[in-house]
């Protein structure tokens, strides 16, 4: 398994944490002498930056549920075409904060668009490519959210961009809920984390289930 590209993603509701351990664990294989790349979604590369502001600006609550999927899926098609499928082919490993598991929670699942058509997008547009590994942040969207919002209090940038954290709680159940029942149904791709805790603690369930899944990378 070991240099052969592998596609990791890091999935969960706002302020689980899941961007602090994709950024950990990218630092950990590069230490490993691992060809890494660590990737976001939405707003890796320029077009994707642009998406990324029109998506998550404050300004923009009144976007259609479709709009919105419709353009995470513009980001996602334009992520993979550019950046993750030569990558991977090259031989890198990919970790990318969020990927389509996203789509299917948030908008397929809790907006209720329908998780059938968002994949159907996907598989039109781009076929070949699917995480081998998706790690699944679990945390109480009640405390996940003052996270989030503490962190955004805090940051310019991130308050800019916090049009979720905005949405009701009930909302953020909804994922949550949405999160577990995609987890459930592919159990050898999905590895569900515990995000409470300290970010040491947490990270350190992350490499004891990395570690499982790729012995030879040490």
């Amino acid at each position: 398994m070991v240099g052969t590209g592998q596609f990791i993603t890091f999935e969960g509701i706002e302020g689980c944490g899941k961007s602090t351990q994709a950024t950990r664990l990218a630092g950990w294989l590069s230490a490993q002498n691992i060809a890494t790349s660590l990737e976001k979604e939405p707003g890796y590369g320029s077009i994707g930056a642009q998406i990324r502001s029109i998506l998550l600006s404050t300004d923009h609550h009144h976007m259609d549920p479709w709009c919105e999927a419709l353009l995470y899926l513009a980001d996602r098609v334009q992520h993979l075409q550019e950046f993750v499928a030569p990558r991977l082919a090259e031989g890198t490993w990919v970790l990318c904060d969020r990927f389509h598991d996203s789509s299917l929670a948030y908008q397929g699942m809790a907006r209720g668009l329908g998780e059938d058509k968002l994949s159907a997008i996907l598989d039109w547009a781009h076929p070949q490519t699917r995480p081998h590994l998706s790690f699944l942040f679990d945390l109480d969207p009640e405390q996940a959210l003052a996270r989030a919002r503490d962190r955004n209090d805090n940051c310019p940038v991130a308050a800019k961009e916090g049009r979720f954290e905005q949405l009701e709680m009930a909302f953020h159940h909804k994922v949550r809920a949405a999160f577990q029942t995609l987890a459930a149904r592919e159990p050898n791709r999905f590895a569900i984390i515990s995000a409470e805790g300290s970010a040491d603690a947490v990270f350190a369930r992350v490499l004891s289930v990395f570690q499982d899944r790729y012995p030879h990378v040490r």
